[in-house]
């Protein structure tokens, strides 16, 4: 696909980045620096983890708590990478980034279409007290008839593109943008997530696929054709719900039962097998060591596992998505590390003809465990973007206020240089 962000532009526009992600359970800052080669590989420098606290589905309840947590993320990073943050990519959770389709049709009397068309077209994509932060290409349709990824140099009577465009709530990204510049640090962009996921898998060779990220409050699904996310969408229910699940039915902490999720998970019982030995909370409010089949762990997750790819299933065949786009599925984020999901689903015939398996980001060098998994898709992603490296997304402009058609048609040309 044709990049109208990137041409002509230098692939590399900084050599080390920061790039905080702010997920629904960790805020995770990462340090790197692109170390190229025919991989263009990407090295971390440092990273720093803290408990995302005063942020909630869909609101911020705690301005000050949000800040904490970034600063505190910031400054392991920091110190680990032994380098100073003065400016950020800072990648949003899924569930305060919304997208949608938006078609623009203009006349242009027979002429050859030009970046600065494009430029225009795409400057009507506005949305009403919101930030655009990416209009993604979809299609450009000529004359009502002939379908192309690059119009450029074309030369027809009415052009017709389809854009995806993400955005954000006005109020909530002033107020996370108001968490760095107190510490004088600069948001040098704000991005998706799981656009951002969508990246770093499209680079390590995926195509025509469907991309389910599975946070912990939210899980995102999108289509990718050629590099371009055709379609997305978000259900409000994560791997959170199943660790509550666990907390009530066993009658243990929130966090006993994230640790007994993450290990244990769906992992393929053994009759002969031992018990788990959990501690759980009597009727007095004693904690005390009991025994736990894996066979009963495997039926309370199971049983919230089902109705969360019920609600996938019904999402994707609702909106007609074109089955050669779920025959591979990628599963990525933090819900993706439980043990046994892969198999589970594929058993279970999630979706006629499709194939389950977990998308790992390439062209990452850390020592960092995490930084290997696919939980870390989000930050290698918005790492690769930042760099420059995602030519192939059609990723066409970041961070737009829209105040008016005419700022932001100034905002998109002073990406630009030259004419074709």
């Amino acid at each position: 696909m044709y990049n109208i962000a990137t041409a002509g532009k230098n692939i590399v526009m900084k050599k080390k980045l920061a790039v905080i992600n702010l997920g629904t359970n960790i805020v995770c800052a990462t340090i790197a620096k692109y170390i190229g080669g025919s991989k263009n590989e990407i090295k971390i420098l440092g990273m720093g983890y803290q408990a995302t606290h005063g942020l909630e589905y869909g609101q911020i309840t705690d301005i000050r708590a949000v800040e904490d947590s970034i600063v505190g993320s910031i400054a392991i990073a920091s110190s680990s990478a032994q380098e100073r943050v003065r400016s950020v990519i800072v990648s949003l959770p899924p569930w305060a980034v919304s997208s949608q389709i938006i078609e623009v049709s203009r006349d242009i009397n027979n002429v050859a279409i030009k970046r600065s068309t494009l430029q225009s077209i795409a400057s009507e994509c506005i949305i009403d007290n919101e930030y655009t932060i990416h209009i993604v290409p979809i299609n450009y349709f000529l004359d009502n008839e002939t379908e192309t990824k690059n119009p450029i140099g074309i030369t027809c009577k009415k052009i017709s593109a389809v854009f995806n465009v993400f955005s954000v709530k006005k109020s909530l990204l002033d107020n996370i943008k108001g968490c760095f510049m107190r510490n004088n640090i600069e948001v040098s962009a704000f991005v998706s997530s799981a656009l951002m996921s969508s990246i770093a898998l499209c680079n390590a060779g995926q195509d025509k696929t469907t991309i389910i990220d599975i946070g912990g409050s939210c899980t995102t699904i999108s289509c990718i054709d050629e590099g371009a996310v055709i379609y997305s969408d978000k259900v409000p229910i994560g791997c959170d719900i199943i660790t509550q699940d666990i907390s009530a039915v066993l009658n243990i902490s929130k966090d006993d039962a994230e640790k007994i999720k993450i290990i244990y998970g769906m992992a393929r019982t053994d009759p002969s097998e031992k018990p788990l030995l959990i501690p759980m909370f009597d009727e007095y409010g004693e904690k005390n060591v009991q025994p736990l089949p894996l066979e009963t762990l495997n039926v309370i997750v199971s049983a919230r596992l089902d109705e969360i790819l019920d609600i996938i299933k019904k999402h994707i065949l609702e909106n007609n998505i074109d089955e050669k786009y779920y025959q591979s599925i990628l599963l990525t984020g933090g819900g993706s590390r439980l043990i046994g999901l892969v198999e589970y689903i594929n058993s279970r015939s999630f979706l006629i003809g499709s194939s389950a398996s977990i998308g790992y980001p390439q062209g990452i060098i850390g020592e960092d465990e995490y930084s290997q998994s696919a939980s870390f898709s989000a930050t290698a992603g918005s790492l690769m973007y930042g760099f420059g490296l995602c030519q192939n997304v059609g990723i066409e402009f970041n961070n737009i206020e829209n105040k008016s058609k005419t700022s932001l048609f100034n905002k998109l040309k002073s990406l630009f240089s030259g004419e074709v």
